[in-house]
């Protein structure tokens, strides 16, 4: 099946990439994207809470809503502990909130 290496041969090269033109590049400045809620756990070892509040630093710089919601005591695998549809419903809501209008035609 021709093409199924290309993710590989672009990740593996995105060092050798122009930074603008890698796979692996990442717009944060995009403004046109959908808004972005991040979530991060003061428990989370996996991707620390610091890590994921870094993250939407770097994402600020776009005009597009961001946002981040940090829960203390959740890990890396909230939606496997008690308590997670807390933690389901705050994204859903916001969710809800953020929505854009369907397009009429």
């Amino acid at each position: 099946m021709p093409g199924v290496g290309r993710p590989l041969f672009q990740a593996g090269f995105a060092n050798f990439t122009p930074a603008r033109s890698a796979a692996t590049a990442i717009r944060f400045d995009n403004s046109d994207r959908a808004p972005l809620l991040l979530v991060g756990g003061t428990a989370d070892h996996i991707v620390p809470a610091a890590v994921v509040r870094e993250t939407h630093r770097r994402y600020r710089r776009a005009k597009a809503l961001t946002e981040y919601k940090e829960y203390a005591g959740r890990d890396h695998g909230t939606a496997l502990h008690e308590g997670w549809e807390t933690v389901a419903d705050d994204v859903l809501d916001w969710a809800r909130q953020v929505r854009r209008p369907a397009h009429t035609y």
